[in-house]
């Protein structure tokens, strides 16, 4: 068994990250004599950031602020991908950073406006709750008043109608 720098770990992960549509992650554990599932548990490490990295510029990655990410995305959102490779070469920072960067905003946006419908269906639904009791006060009293109404007409017709003081 052939233990493996954690640098070399990352270059082979970026690999993975980084590749065209040609090739695959069983393909490239094969070229590195490697078993695919210990590639994919790297390369899943790597994505959920439980894997250390000591290179500087990830430090830095993972320290940048969302206003910077979100900068970052900006300026990549209308580049080719030769364009965004070239760009994130120059910045540091890696493709697949920028569609995960990317999904958090999305996702990020998707939530405040699920909280924003679910406060607003909330409110609908107070009101609806509220008009509905508004409602049956007013069918109970119309109810009542039409019954009354009723049985005066029946008290009058069989007792004759009321006398005058």
């Amino acid at each position: 068994m052939v233990h493996l720098s954690s640098n070399t770990k990352e270059v082979i992960v970026q690999k993975v990250l980084l590749r065209d549509n040609n090739s695959t992650v069983k393909e490239i554990a094969v070229n590195h004599n490697i078993g695919y599932s210990t590639l994919q548990r790297w390369v899943k490490n790597y994505k959920d950031n439980t894997v250390r990295h000591h290179n500087q510029s990830n430090i830095y990655m993972n320290k940048l602020s969302t206003e910077d990410r979100f900068n970052h995305l900006i300026a990549v959102s209308s580049l080719n991908d030769t364009q965004i490779s070239a760009y994130c070469r120059q910045h540091g920072i890696f493709k697949f950073q920028l569609n995960n960067w990317k999904e958090s905003f999305m996702s990020t946006s998707q939530n405040h406006k699920n909280r924003e419908n679910m406060s607003e269906l909330k409110l609908l639904r107070a009101e609806n709750k509220k008009l509905k009791q508004e409602l049956n006060r007013k069918e109970s009293a119309l109810a009542e008043a039409a019954a009354l109404l009723v049985l005066q007409k029946k008290t009058a017709l069989i007792w004759g109608a009321k006398e005058e003081d």
